[in-house]
């Protein structure tokens, strides 16, 4: 019993402390670096795979038969997804600007950055209407969350903290390119999800998915690329089984 209390009390106390830091960093970070903030990238190889590609929709198998919709702006960001409601919008360098999500979980969200040193933070301000096109009342600033990104001196990114959904993703590389990606829950430090990428020819050719239960990770998803293109996506069983796989089309800007 003793162990286990020390346990909840490290926990509790590295909680604390990482949220007055985090408040700290905030307080202390400098708008008139906003410049420096193009060269840094907070996406990962799945995103990346459809930039500059010219892709205008990615139509998705539906196991219930037809397509899910993914639309891309002409830089190749994720615009819309059908399947979840979701819209948002992107500035020129890739960042999120805007995000939208429908359903029982109805969000619209206004997004900026600030920088302080290697550390760049997302500021999700909520527009109090689901509207696309909102007038400046509708925005409230009381409605405000954050998502701390940590960069090393290289600017490659090595930590995602969300402090809305309480969640850190860390992020491993070998060679300067990203290998792996844990995510863990922030207040229990809990195992939550691992993506594992393989490269060949210098293009993404593999992204592996699991998930945790029991505290072992359980495969879920296989993406397979093409050229560095997503070409198709195997669902897997607990076992590491085939239990389908979708294929995905393409439509293209003219």
């Amino acid at each position: 019993m003793a162990k286990r209390n020390n346990s909840i009390m490290r926990v509790k106390y590295f909680g604390v402390c990482f949220y007055a830091c985090i408040i700290f960093i905030i307080g202390c970070t400098d708008n008139t670096k906003e410049d420096k903030i193009p060269q840094k990238k907070i996406s990962n190889p799945y995103v990346m795979s459809f930039w500059g590609k010219n892709i205008k929709f990615m139509l998705e198998e539906n196991p219930l038969g037809g397509y899910d919709t993914m639309k891309f702006d002409e830089f190749g960001n994720i615009v819309e997804l059908q399947s979840d409601f979701i819209k948002a919008e992107f500035d020129k360098k890739h960042f999120m600007i805007r995000h939208r999500i429908g359903g029982d979980l109805s969000e619209n969200n206004l997004i900026s950055y600030e920088i302080n040193d290697n550390i760049l933070i997302q500021k999700w301000v909520r527009i109090m209407t689901y509207e696309w096109d909102y007038s400046p009342e509708d925005v409230n600033q009381l409605k405000t969350f954050y998502s701390v990104f940590v960069f090393d001196m290289e600017n490659q990114l090595t930590r995602e903290v969300n402090l809305k959904d309480e969640f850190i993703i860390k992020y491993d590389y070998e060679n300067k390119v990203l290998i792996k990606t844990d995510k863990y829950n922030l207040r229990t430090e809990t195992p939550l999800e691992t993506s594992k990428y393989f490269y060949g020819k210098g293009e993404i050719e593999r992204i592996e998915e699991y998930y945790y239960g029991d505290h072992h990770g359980i495969p879920d998803l296989i993406h397979y690329f093409n050229n560095g293109r997503l070409d198709s996506t195997q669902h897997l069983s607990p076992q590491g089984k085939v239990d389908r796989t979708k294929g995905y089309k393409y439509i293209y800007y003219n």
